[in-house]
């Protein structure tokens, strides 16, 4: 209903969601990699697999019913081998068969020297790789033209343990990538995902039962935002703002004469736009800036800038709303129906079960 306000009715794109602080890097990788944002997995795959790559995330504290689900199905399969990338000793890395504590902002470094690896040992899917990708030469080229030596130095992974942890993926039968923020809320954080996925299809474990790339989602139904287009450079059903066919679909079934084709700004942009004067007001619905976008001093800043904010929220104690010229108020999950999308991409129904306060 909002993105079909603001995007049809006011004639902006100025509508981001938490996409944007979750899974943008996420995104970007997929469709750079693939040519579409979807998760090629579902959760069964996870009794299928053999191989879990478990990279920049803690799901055993952040997503804890999939982890158990892992945990489950190594108590049954002793076998099933668990490689976790993180820089600090986590209860996720205290379960793992195999560690790597990388320094902080070396992931590209240590996937390529993976890579380098499974292309060194013969462990690549040369028919996959032949029928399905592109660009192979210039990847092998670039992932060859390093050391193990120079790689476990900046990354602070013993040579041994990188080699150990190539030849357990390239010898998967079933391997699944899961990664979160550690990946996605980065400067580099497209590379950082690129550079994952690549893994995949080197060694061609995407497109069948037991294998792929699985991107944990940060925040609930942040999929559910994409795709109803709620992103200031998107559309609704993954339809792109760039396409002008995508715009006049969409802008028909709305019932609206035509969608602005500029992109909007995205939510850190907004807040660069309020505190130079530029943007003038902002509507804040459900979430708290104030706490979740970078650099909160500046939030603030162009919070006390804007010429009005509106704030609608569940609570009158977020620290956003003490900056509200309007307060209004917003149901919880339990006091409206609806959606959502979940991690594989099914989309589940939430009745409503009690009345909101009012």
């Amino acid at each position: 209903m909002v993105n079909k306000l603001v995007k049809g009715f006011l004639k902006t794109n100025n509508i981001d969601t938490n996409s944007r602080l979750c899974m943008s890097s996420a995104v970007a990788g997929y469709k750079k990699t693939f040519g579409e944002d979807a998760v090629p997995i579902c959760y069964d795959d996870i009794e299928l697999a053999d191989t879990f790559l478990i990279t920049g995330a803690n799901p055993a504290w952040c997503h804890p019913i999939l982890f158990r689900r892992i945990e489950q199905h190594k108590e049954k399969n002793p076998k099933v081998k668990i490689i976790v990338i993180d820089p600090r000793k986590t209860d996720s890395a205290a379960f793992a068969d195999l560690h790597l504590q990388i320094i902080p902002g070396t992931d590209i470094i240590l996937y390529h020297a993976l890579a380098k690896r499974i292309i060194e040992k013969g462990y690549v899917d040369s028919d996959f790789i032949k029928n399905h990708t592109e660009n192979y030469k210039l990847y092998k080229d670039l992932v060859l033209s390093s050391s193990y030596e120079k790689a476990s130095k900046l990354c602070g992974v013993p040579v041994n343990d990188i080699k150990l942890a190539a030849d357990i993926i390239g010898k998967a039968k079933g391997f699944l990538s899961l990664w979160a923020m550690g990946l996605n809320q980065s400067a580099i954080g497209v590379d950082k995902n690129t550079a994952l996925l690549n893994i995949s299809l080197l060694t061609g474990q995407i497109g069948k039962p037991g294998s792929g790339p699985f991107s944990l989602t940060g925040q609930p139904n942040a999929m559910g935002g994409r795709e109803v287009g709620g992103m200031a450079n998107l559309l609704a059903v993954h339809k792109e703002l760039n396409n002008p066919t995508h715009r006049k679909e969409v802008a028909d079934f709305w019932g609206v004469g035509e969608i602005n084709e500029k992109p909007g700004l995205t939510a850190t942009e907004m807040f660069d736009a309020l505190e130079s004067g530029k943007m003038k007001a902002i509507w804040v619905i459900c979430t708290n800036p104030m706490v979740s976008l970078p650099d909160s001093r500046r939030v603030e800043k162009a919070l006390q800038n804007a010429k009005f904010v509106v704030v609608q929220d569940i609570s009158h104690n977020a620290d956003t709303a003490k900056f509200a010229d309007l307060l209004l108020p917003a149901a919880g999950w339990l006091e409206k129906e609806g959606t959502m999308t979940n991690s594989e991409r099914r989309i589940s129904y939430l009745p409503k079960v009690i009345t909101p306060p009012g």
